[in-house]
Parts: C-alpha cells; structure tokens; sequence
C-alpha cells in the first residue's frame, strides 16, 4: 500500500501535526533524509514494508568525530601527532 493513501506518509503527518503547508513539509523530510537524520528501514521482511526511521544521532557523531580526528583541514592531529590548535 501508498504511505499516502494509509496516512503513513511523513511529510502530510508533519504538515498537518504542524500546521505547514504540504510542500515545506516534504522538503523538511528531504533535507533530513539528506543529512542523515531520517533514513529508510525495513519495518516487516516479510512484506519489505520500508518506512523512515530517525537515524542513530551517537553513531553519527562518532563517525564524524573519527572523520575530523583524521583530516587535519578540519581541526584533527597532523602526521606527526602534535595538535592542530587549542581544542584538541
């Protein structure tokens, strides 16, 4: 079944929980699945049913503290492990 037609649709919930307008809604839920905060997941294998789901916030935290941590552009150690600057 549409998300649409069965009321599971997240943008027309949001816009109507939120009183939006239906196209600022969907383009919230687009820019969220963009940066990662809502992402698809299998809600039944048995039907592969997908829905959104809210994506785990810590584990994209540490991947991106791991990504800094290793390019010094972004604030991470050098080669030859002396500190970038004072926030290390």
């Amino acid at each position: 079944p549409q998300a649409k037609a069965v009321g599971r649709h997240a943008a027309s919930n949001i816009a109507h929980r939120w009183g939006l307008e239906d196209a600022q809604a969907a383009r919230m839920v687009e820019l969220w699945l963009a940066n990662k905060i809502l992402s698809y997941d299998m809600c039944d294998p048995k039907s592969k049913l997908k829905g959104l789901r809210v994506t785990d916030q810590a584990e994209l935290a540490e991947k991106a503290e791991k990504r800094r941590r290793s390019n010094p552009e972004m604030g991470g150690r050098r080669s030859g492990g002396e500190a970038d600057d004072e926030f290390d």
